[in-house]
């Protein structure tokens, strides 16, 4: 889907796809296997992999929901929980 001209980003399988693949995010990584990127399209990326994963996301011009993709919590703050967790170059 796209959003004022930049593709949204639903889950980890649609980033891994759109970083080139597998062995492409594994490398991003350095010191991580493929099967453990693998592993990541069906359990999503835990909060740590926002710092390798998202400039290469943004400036792909792929947007994403910070919180979802990297399963960060956001505080509740007064009832707007989940405010401002949307990136986008």
């Amino acid at each position: 889907m796209y959003i004022g001209g930049m593709l949204w980003i639903n889950n980890s399988a649609d980033a891994i796809d759109r970083l080139g693949g597998t062995a492409k995010v594994a490398r991003l990584f350095r010191k991580v296997s493929r099967s453990s990127v693998a592993n990541r399209r069906k359990r999503g990326f835990p909060p740590q992999a926002y710092c390798v994963l998202a400039p290469h996301l943004v400036r792909r011009k792929l947007a994403f929901d910070r919180a979802q993709l990297f399963n960060m919590l956001e505080p509740n703050r007064g009832g707007q929980h989940g405010a401002g967790t949307q990136d986008a170059g």
